[in-house]
């Protein structure tokens, strides 16, 4: 959520741009390709039962003109690395 998050802020922030929920009405579309997920168990309880994990995304993303097709903008390789809490059962 965080990296959604991220870049939503910076959407805002610059002004220049504003997200459209419509892809019909966009200039441009963001695309990712998930290459990796990695998922670990970095917390225990006394039961030895996992209560916190980490886990570990890399992605590649491209803002893409909708009319054309043409790349904007790419990173390859982003990595994002989050701990969060195992849901009760």
């Amino acid at each position: 959520k965080s990296l959604a998050f991220a870049f939503e802020r910076e959407i805002h922030l610059r002004r220049q741009y504003r997200l459209e929920q419509d892809v019909a009405r966009a200039d441009a579309v963001l695309s990712a390709v998930l290459r990796r997920l990695d998922r670990r168990p970095v917390a225990f309880d006394q039961n030895d039962q996992a209560v916190t994990y980490e886990i570990s995304l890399l992605i590649d993303l491209t803002l893409s003109r909708r009319a054309d097709g043409r790349a904007i903008w790419r990173v390859r390789g982003l990595r994002k690395t989050e701990e969060y809490s195992a849901s009760p059962r």
